[in-house]
């Protein structure tokens, strides 16, 4: 795929390897397609199974990224009661909308796989779905209907801004062919990875504190589509791969939406 996401075993086997960053992860448990999750279904609502835990984080909500991690789950620890079914769902409806009253998730319990997350983490993952599917629409990847949409009501760009106060201009993506790429990140650790890179190569702390801005997507294109660009470069330094679009984009976003 072009956005090159690993598979989600192995993005949990690099990440507990400390080979991938948390933000690949997280882009792989929520573009995964087919979790397994513990629901209760009464007269057709379907109720994720939130249960009580001796750790004290509260409600715990478990879920199975494959069948061989739900298979080790019943195997170790009984198989489920009779008043719960596991309804697959995908990684959006999951990480997209985590329920503030639960205290925390379980990825693959009991499985060697397995790892969780609580409660303060989940606005973290909530953001980043919403960044995975700006990422996904650009990349052309995903059953996304209303893409222009998508990439206009998005209010997580990041931009930095240099020059003085009263003229600031739109850092640059680097390109060594001396084109001008306006350099835009869909979420924070992509724009931290910029920040990070800028200042090995130029081995200079003054991207330490960069000026950086967080438009939504009206705001960004309209801003862009006016000035003299030859495109942008969304996540130009990672750790998703970097998409470089014309111009004209900002253009069609800005006009049809």
């Amino acid at each position: 795929m072009p956005s090159n996401l690993p598979k989600l075993r192995d993005a949990i086997a690099a990440h507990q390897a400390q080979q991938i960053p948390s933000g690949i992860l997280a882009r792989s448990l929520i573009t995964h397609r087919d979790w397994s999750v513990p629901c209760r279904v009464q007269e057709s609502r379907v109720a994720v199974v939130a249960e009580p835990d001796d750790s004290g984080d509260g409600p715990i909500v478990r879920i199975f990224s494959d069948k061989e991690a739900l298979q080790t789950y019943e195997t170790r620890a009984g198989r489920f009661s009779a008043d719960q079914q596991i309804i697959r769902s995908n990684g959006f409806s999951i990480f997209g909308e985590l329920s503030a009253s639960w205290g925390r998730v379980d990825v693959n319990p009991l499985d060697a796989s397995g790892f969780h997350y609580k409660t303060h983490q989940f606005g973290h993952l909530r953001d980043i779905a919403r960044a995975v599917q700006v990422e996904q629409v650009l990349w052309r990847e995903g059953d996304w209907d209303d893409g222009f949409g998508i990439l206009a009501r998005y209010t997580g760009y990041h931009i930095i801004v240099t020059g003085p106060e009263d003229a600031p201009e739109l850092m640059l993506a680097p390109d060594d062919r001396g084109r001008r790429f306006a350099a835009v990140f869909t979420a924070q650790d992509t724009l931290r990875a910029f920040v990070e890179q800028m200042e090995i190569t130029t081995g200079s702390d003054a991207y330490a504190n960069p000026r950086t801005l967080q438009l939504d997507g009206r705001a960004l294109f309209a801003q862009v589509a006016q000035l003299p660009f030859d495109g942008i470069v969304f996540n130009c330094a990672g750790p998703v791969n970097p998409r470089p679009v014309a111009a004209d984009l900002a253009r069609l976003v800005r006009d049809q939406t």
